[in-house]
């Protein structure tokens, strides 16, 4: 018997700007534009056409990039370096009367701050009037990673992800440094103990200074004593904490249903806008 597919969800919520004329949905749906490309980090973020019915809308937000590859060439009866499109898609479901997303991050290729930095930038880019500000954060608001280490009892995961080839000032930390002089396009410092990091290490409050200066993106799991599901996670891009759920996927596609992520949707309480 072939193993069950799962796939991961994430919750966070839209914030939108004041505006007169915006009652839930009215602005949201102006800015959510189908087919548009936004450029991030190399990559081409599109979003797809959005559907909308149970007061929700409904749709996929996915990337596309060229990578080369060594392909075989029967005329020439050898490889050839051809450059390839590829990309990922996470389908999404917003709830209408509180902007309450659930969204399918997709392992290293399609992450939280991924997909948070993607349409936090399509909300603001396609928005005509810069006074109005749109942001997406963590259902519980904005916490420190200060505030939310003081909430569970170890940190026993601290991921630091910096795309160096795309910053045009890269931090002034020795580490960063040192890194850069490799010319890597992305970088990844991965901390891992079972009994906890020092969190309060000169290295971990650097790398947030920095993370918290716009300069990569952070990931913090922790865990609480005495719990079965212990494990929390708090992410830079989003400011909090984030929740994250295993859920039945294609065996196919490994995307999840539509069904599934209105499931989660349903869980998270309203909130009166």
């Amino acid at each position: 018997m072939s193993a069950r597919a799962v796939g991961k969800v994430a919750c966070a919520r839209i914030v939108a700007p004041v505006h007169p004329d915006f009652f839930g949905s009215t602005l949201l749906r102006h800015v959510l534009r189908t087919g548009e490309p936004n450029e991030r980090y190399g990559r081409v973020w599109r979003m797809s056409k959005i559907e909308e019915g149970s007061g929700c809308l409904h749709g996929r937000l996915g990337f596309e990039r060229a990578a080369d590859q060594n392909l075989w060439d029967e005329a020439e009866q050898d490889f050839r370096r051809t450059a390839v499109q590829n990309g990922f898609v996470s389908p999404f479901v917003i709830r209408l009367t509180d902007l309450a997303v659930v969204f399918q991050p997709r392992k290293q290729e399609l992450r939280v701050a991924s997909f948070v930095g993607a349409l936090r930038s399509i909300l603001r880019t396609r928005n005509a009037n810069p006074a109005e500000v749109w942001d997406v954060e963590s259902l519980t608001g904005q916490v420190s990673f200060e505030d939310w280490r003081r909430t569970i009892e170890h940190v026993t995961h601290f991921r630091y992800r910096i795309d160096l080839g795309t910053q045009q000032s890269p931090p002034a930390m020795e580490l960063t440094r040192l890194v850069a002089a490799t010319q890597p396009d992305v970088t990844t410092l991965d901390l891992r103990a079972k009994d906890g990091i020092d969190s309060d290490s000169p290295l971990v409050r650097e790398i947030l200074r920095h993370a918290g200066d716009g300069f990569g993106d952070v990931r913090a799991v922790g865990r609480c004593a005495g719990a079965v599901s212990a494990e929390r996670v708090w992410e830079s891009a989003l400011g909090g904490e984030v929740t994250v759920t295993e859920v039945s996927a294609d065996p196919t596609t490994g995307e999840v249903s539509r069904a599934s992520l209105l499931a989660q949707l349903s869980a998270i309480p309203p909130v009166d806008r």
